[in-house]
C-alpha cells in the first residue's frame, strides 16, 4: 500500500523531482536491508521474536503517521527511513515467528511458502488499492494523498500488541497452572494411596 504510489506522492504532494524520489527510493531500500542484516538479531536479543515483532510493527505506524504529518525536510525523509527500517524488521521477525510455531522442518517450509504466495497475491491487488486511495485523498484539505500511509499506520498500530499477546506461553502462564503442576499432583495422589488400607507399609505399622 505504501511503497507502489510513494513516487506520485513525492512528485505531486512534495514536489520533489524524479531524481529526488530515486534517491528517497534507493536509500530506503538500504535502510531495510541494513536493519535485517544489523538491527533485528539486536532486536531480537533483548526482546525476542514476538516482542521485536511488535515493537516494529508500532514504530511503523508511530513513523508512516508522523511522516505524512511532517512534509518539510528532513523531517519527512527521517520518518520515511524510520519506517523502512521498522519494515524490515517486522518482515524478518515474520519468518523468525513461523519458525518458532512450526513443529517440524516440513511444516515450517509449508507456512514459508504460504507467506510467500500471500505476498505475491497482494502485490497484485494492493498497488490497485492503493492507487485508488491515493486518488480519493488527492484532494483533500489535510495531508493530500496520504490516505494510503495513513491506513497502513492504523492498521499497523492496531496488531503491534498481537505477537505478545497471542503468545501460547503467555497464555499457559495466565492459565493458572504452574509449571510441574501435574507431577506434584500425582505425588500428592501417591501418598495418599500410600497410607490407604492395604497398602504393605500400612500393614506393618498394625502388626508393630
Amino acid at each position: 500500500l505504501c511503497v507502489s504510489t510513494y513516487g506520485v506522492y513525492a512528485r505531486e504532494e512534495l514536489g520533489w523531482s524524479q531524481g529526488e524520489v530515486s534517491a528517497s527510493l534507493s536509500a530506503g531500500a538500504a535502510v531495510t536491508v541494513a536493519s535485517q542484516l544489523f538491527l533485528f538479531g539486536r532486536v531480537v536479543k533483548r526482546a525476542g521474536p514476538r516482542g521485536a515483532s511488535g515493537l516494529s510493527l508500532g514504530t511503523l505506524g508511530a513513523s508512516l503517521a508522523a511522516m505524512t504529518a511532517a512534509t518539510a525536510e528532513p523531517a519527512h525523509s527521517a520518518f520515511y527511513l524510520v519506517a523502512r527500517a521498522a519494515a524490515g524488521v517486522a518482515d524478518t521477525s515474520t519468518a523468525a515467528l513461523v519458525a518458532e510455531a512450526s513443529s517440524s522442518s516440513d511444516d515450517r517450509a509449508r507456512n514459508l511458502a504460504l507467506i510467500q504466495s500471500t505476498r505475491a497475491g497482494g502485490r497484485i491487488f494492493l498497488p490497485l488499492l492503493s492507487g485508488r486511495l491515493f486518488e480519493m485523498s488527492a484532494h483533500a484539505a489535510r495531508a493530500p494523498g496520504a490516505l494510503p500511509y495513513d491506513l497502513v499506520a492504523v492498521i499497523a498500530l492496531a496488531m503491534a500488541p498481537l505477537p505478545v499477546l497471542l503468545d501460547p506461553r503467555r497464555a499457559g502462564a495466565e492459565g493458572g497452572e504452574p509449571e510441574g503442576g501435574r507431577p506434584c499432583a500425582e505425588a500428592e495422589k501417591g501418598g495418599a494411596g500410600g497410607a490407604q488400607p492395604g497398602a504393605p507399609g500400612a500393614g506393618q505399622g498394625a502388626e508393630g
